[in-house]
């Protein structure tokens, strides 16, 4: 994995191929829409432009936007060259997580020949934009492979790296501690460096880091690659061995707090700010720690404490649940069907039928609820049509969800489906698996899963 970082690093990927030169591209016949989403935390009113020119800036000439609260961008009628690979960059603003001002630069690369439908613009993607502009191959098979190193070097699946890191706990883990090893490296840098740098100098310094943790594959909980790190950046400064040390330890605390969160099971993605506000605070005491060091005695690391009640949490009870990362999930590569109070739905391809009895009322203000399904043998499908219903009672004696199933599914080899009932008041989605094996009617019981 190594020489493949460091031949993406060096733009050598003599595998991939070369993309034809500028000069071919013809510009798409109409304006443009380009919408996305900057967020480390969520960024407000970060300066967005598109950096058609590629030289890392937002010159004049280039579109620019900001961003809003929520981190979200629009760029309107833009005319963009048609197959070309165009930076979206975002910097300043506020992170919305902290409170407190975004220094940092994060990058994103529009392929105009596939513009998604929200363009995140994240550590993650800023990562993949520095590799992929190192290698000077503008085609897609370059942009997919340097999404796929990426990937593998945070052990993620691919179609991760586009995703909002705010609304999945790994991808947020992943994210956190790429964002702390990028700053705990620059504040050592910027300590040592003996004079003022300018916003070009410290651009040019973040562009260095990416690509030395690009280049050691993000391995920074080491004292040997860590001091690598600070003897190959090309500063003509000597970086002290107790700050080596400090900046190591400290960033492998990062990691315990962050990759303990992955075993709260309850933990409420939609309130992983919190989180990061919480992690940053705590992180900030060891940053002033290594700020006011003068001498080459031990920087004392700061133990980042979250207390328990400070987690937040969902309301759903995990209690005898099962855990199955496959869930309830619409990227769990299962059909699924989905009813609102609106009678049977069916997909009579798959033998499987769902209605919901939730009535609309401020209670549920969405009714919906969805039942997720393997495809089934379609050997079976055709030796049957006799079919088992199976239905959840309420205190009212009449249904909350009911679905129906061909009886092919108690043969078929996968026989677990997922029924995702509706938020109720501020009680999150409860998801319950079903293993439909029973021959009796009415006799499957469903059990609790989370994710």
């Amino acid at each position: 994995m190594l020489s493949h970082i460091k031949i993406t690093i060096i733009g050598i990927f003599s595998f991939l191929l070369v993309a034809c030169d500028d000069s071919e591209y013809a510009a798409l016949e109409t304006g443009t829409i380009v919408n996305g989403t900057v967020v480390d935390g969520y960024i407000d009113n970060a300066t967005v432009c598109l950096d058609i020119n590629k030289n890392n800036i937002c010159d004049d000439s280039e579109p620019t936007t900001n961003s809003d609260e929520n981190g979200l961008f629009k760029f309107t009628n833009v005319i963009l060259e048609e197959s070309s690979f165009i930076p979206i960059i975002a910097y300043g603003g506020i992170d919305t997580a902290t409170d407190k001002n975004f220094d940092g630069q994060l990058r994103t690369i529009l392929d105009t020949s596939n513009i998604s439908e929200n363009s995140i613009v994240s550590p993650l993607t800023d990562l993949v934009t520095q590799a992929f502009l190192d290698t000077d191959m503008n085609s897609s098979d370059t942009l997919n492979n340097v999404k796929t190193e990426v990937a593998n070097i945070f052990s993620i699946p691919r179609a991760e790296i586009e995703k909002d890191p705010m609304k999945d706990i790994t991808l947020f883990i992943k994210t956190q501690e790429l964002q702390h090893s990028k700053d705990m490296i620059q504040k050592v840098l910027e300590k040592n460096i003996q004079e003022d740098m300018s916003i070009d100098d410290k651009r040019i310094l973040q562009e260095n880091i990416k690509k030395k943790l690009l280049e050691i594959e993000m391995k920074t909980a080491d004292i040997d690659t860590m001091t690598y790190i600070f003897t190959t950046l090309v500063y003509d400064i000597t970086v002290p061995m107790n700050q080596i040390i400090f900046a190591n330890g400290q960033l492998e605390e990062v990691s315990r707090i962050l990759n303990s969160l992955l075993q709260e099971t309850s933990l409420n993605i939609g309130k992983l700010d919190q989180l990061q506000n919480l992690i940053y605070n705590e992180q900030t005491k060891g940053i002033d720690n290594l700020v006011n060091s003068d001498s080459e005695d031990e920087i004392e690391i700061v133990k980042i404490e979250i207390p328990e009640d400070s987690i937040p949490k969902t309301i759903f009870n995990t209690d005898d649940a099962i855990l199955d990362e496959q869930a309830c999930l619409p990227t769990n590569s299962y059909n699924f069907i989905e009813s609102s109070n609106s009678g049977l739905i069916s997909d009579f391809t798959s033998g499987i039928s769902l209605s919901s009895g939730y009535e609309k009322t401020t209670e549920f203000p969405d009714s919906s609820v969805k039942i997720f399904y393997p495809k089934i043998d379609e050997r079976l499908l055709n030796l049957t049509t006799e079919t088992q219903d199976v239905y959840k009672k309420n205190n009212n004696a009449t249904y909350d969800y009911y679905f129906v199933f061909n009886k092919a599914w108690i043969k078929n080899e996968n026989n677990i489906v997922y029924i995702l009932t509706p938020q109720r008041g501020t009680i999150k989605p409860i998801c319950y698996r079903y293993e439909l094996n029973d021959t009796v009617k009415y006799d499957t019981e469903g059990t609790k899963v989370y994710r």
